[in-house]
């Protein structure tokens, strides 16, 4: 099967380990993994396969960013981790 690109935000949420573990391990098909999160520290970075800083779910720029990084990366899902981030997409 073909590989997916998914970009899971909230990479520095407590769960963000489980869920990357779980996308791995699907056993169906190959997923690429893009962390997102407003801290440059968020451990899902060092997990997933790229990580970029994105602006807080509150910033008027939050939604262009996720958009122009989904296109770079040729993402085909977005999921979100954070309770303000469902909210705003």
């Amino acid at each position: 099967m073909k590989t997916i690109t998914v970009i899971i935000t909230g990479a520095g949420a407590p769960g963000a380990p489980g869920v990357i573990k779980s996308l791995r391990e699907n056993g169906k098909r190959p997923i690429r993994i893009v962390g997102v999160d407003a801290s440059s520290e968020a451990v899902g970075f060092r997990l997933a396969d790229a990580g970029y800083q994105i602006p807080l779910a509150s910033d008027p720029n939050f939604i262009d960013r996720l958009l122009e990084i989904s296109k770079q990366e040729n993402a085909l899902v977005i999921l979100p981790l954070v309770t303000e981030e469902l909210e705003t997409t």
